[in-house]
């Protein structure tokens, strides 16, 4: 019996080409061949390269993103100092950008969780573990830790509820399809409130929605829950209520996000101290408060970051990069990524919020170097950051 006709699976590797031909169909500029903003285009395709090698030679993909994200460090710790920042525009108008949006919205909505299967792994921490060989042995008096990823919510649960029934499937669909459009709204909010320029805002939205991003993290909310943070945190840089709050929410129920807070906190600080620092302590009293209705060990908790930090883990090749390297080089790397955070704390001494950003990135794309589940697989986290890296003008508003 014939298929469905209009129905048709797309292929995931030929709809990343396709997304990335787009982009450099949309956002290149031909005229200036030789540009910054030409080569961080170029650059952004990289991370697909990564994910799409995962299948074929996990340990070679991985490698690949982790490049591609010290990369990303070395670029944002040049940014400060690229003082001339010109508005460049795109290669359509703002209604071709929106249709073409409204479509990969579309696609994400209907192909999510069918070119590539959800696959959320839960792992242990190796402490205290006891092998299967050792049945006889001592039994630990506690379950040690379980991990699925960064995010501490058991959005592993979700997702299999979710595929109890063909409703509840779409249903999910819709409401991973909708974060997405959010964090491209974010991104829109950004352009509006902050470049001043309604066609780069409608491009960075486009942009964000055009990209394998979506599709390839799937009903995954470890790839899009911390993006979303991040980016309203941004669209809200002036309400230091609203975005501290976020921040501090994000720092409970994702994994490494509390290096962003002696970042972010200072420069909040110069709108409204008291609203800043009301702010950040509401986002850790809800975060604590979601995680206790859910069950979940918060971010903050002693052990789950003795665990993150410097716990070892018993991991596969598809799990991380951790699984071929000794667990031991886990703690320099950790300790490079927080001179870093400190370097950039440090650089520029007074931020405004495209420093801000450039150091947000920076310090994600770190993170990725010692996480150690999937550890450079969560580059949907720094890619909305870096569309904003590209698009955003000199911010005059800001300095002034």
């Amino acid at each position: 019996m014939a298929g469905n006709p209009f129905h048709a699976q797309i292929n995931l590797a030929a709809y990343g080409y396709l997304c990335s031909a787009l982009w450099i169909a949309l956002f290149f500029k031909f005229g200036r061949p030789f540009s910054l903003r030409n080569l961080d285009v170029i650059a952004l395709q990289v991370p697909l390269v990564g994910l799409l090698a995962l299948a074929w030679h996990p340990p070679a993909g991985y490698a690949v993103l982790l490049a591609w994200c010290l990369g990303v460090l070395l670029r944002c710790l040049l940014d400060p100092a690229l003082v001339r920042r010109p508005a460049l525009g795109t290669n359509a108008t703002p209604g071709a950008l929106a249709f073409l949006g409204s479509l990969a919205a579309l696609a994400t909505f209907v192909q999510l969780d069918q070119v590539r299967r959800t696959s959320m792994p839960r792992v242990a921490v190796a402490r205290g573990i006891q092998r299967a060989a050792d049945a006889d042995g001592p039994v630990p008096a506690t379950e040690p830790l379980a991990f699925t990823g960064p995010v501490v919510l058991p959005v592993d649960r979700l997702v299999q509820l979710a595929r109890g029934s063909t409703l509840q499937l779409w249903l999910m669909r819709f409401v991973v399809t909708m974060l997405h459009v959010l964090v491209a709204l974010g991104l829109a909010q950004t352009g509006v409130r902050w470049f001043a320029d309604r066609t780069t805002a409608v491009a960075m939205a486009t942009a964000y929605l055009i990209t394998a991003f979506p599709l390839w993290a799937g009903l995954n909310l470890h790839h899009v829950l911390p993006a979303l943070g991040l980016v309203w945190c941004i669209a809200l840089f002036d309400w230091p209520l609203a975005s501290a709050g976020l921040l501090g929410l994000l720092s409970i129920v994702c994994d490494g996000m509390l290096l962003l807070v002696p970042l972010w906190l200072p420069v909040l600080a110069r709108y409204d101290r008291r609203q800043a620092w009301a702010g950040c302590a509401v986002g850790i009293l809800m975060g604590l408060l979601v995680c206790w209705f859910f069950g979940a060990s918060p971010a903050l908790a002693p052990e789950r970051m003795l665990a993150v930090y410097v716990g070892r883990f018993e991991l596969t090749a598809e799990q991380g990069l951790w699984a071929q390297w000794p667990a031991a080089f886990r703690l320099p790397a950790l300790a490079i990524h927080l001179c870093f955070v400190v370097l950039f704390m440090a650089w520029p001494l007074h931020k405004n919020l495209a420093d801000l950003v450039a150091a947000s990135a920076a310090v994600v794309a770190g993170i990725q170097w010692w996480y150690p589940i999937m550890g450079g697989t969560y580059v949907t986290w720094i890619v909305p950051l870096m569309i904003l890296l590209v698009f955003r003008p000199t911010l005059v508003r800001v300095k002034a």
